[in-house]
């Protein structure tokens, strides 16, 4: 009898932590579950829209361009919004704590990462042509 009231004390803590906070775990599935819902539904949206606008014959330039950037736009809004949900409903944390805000250091790292983009583009293309050449033998 005992064993059984000590079971019913532990119970909580699968799902609470020390502090009173929902557990990681289930913080993570909470997100993860609506975020694959609505990401489900996003592509079934974009791609009836891709159909239909095939089949009216509207001419959009670059096409698969266009609606993969539509499609992945709305991932980036279905995954910061439901992100911001969850860290204010079960976490009780504002909005810079997605860490979307403006820092100094953000101009910095955009320069140097328009100084290095150009080097790591060179040095793909030098593989690139290697691996062809290489091939060619």
């Amino acid at each position: 009898m005992a064993y059984l009231i000590e079971c019913v004390v532990t119970m909580p803590k699968l799902f609470v932590n020390d502090v009173g906070r929902l557990r990681s775990g289930w913080r993570l599935l909470i997100f993860t579950l609506p975020f694959l819902f609505l990401t489900t539904v996003w592509a079934i949206v974009v791609q009836q829209a891709r159909v239909l606008t095939n089949a009216s014959g509207w001419h959009i330039p670059r096409r698969d361009f266009v609606f993969e950037s539509i499609f992945r736009t709305g991932l980036l809004v279905i995954a910061i919004g439901l992100g911001y949900v969850c860290a204010r409903a079960l976490e009780e944390l504002p909005w810079r704590s997605l860490g979307l805000r403006a820092r100094q250091f953000w101009k910095a790292g955009r320069v140097g990462g328009a100084v290095a983009a150009p080097d790591a583009h060179r040095s793909a293309r030098a593989v690139d042509q290697e691996r062809h050449h290489a091939g060619d033998e």
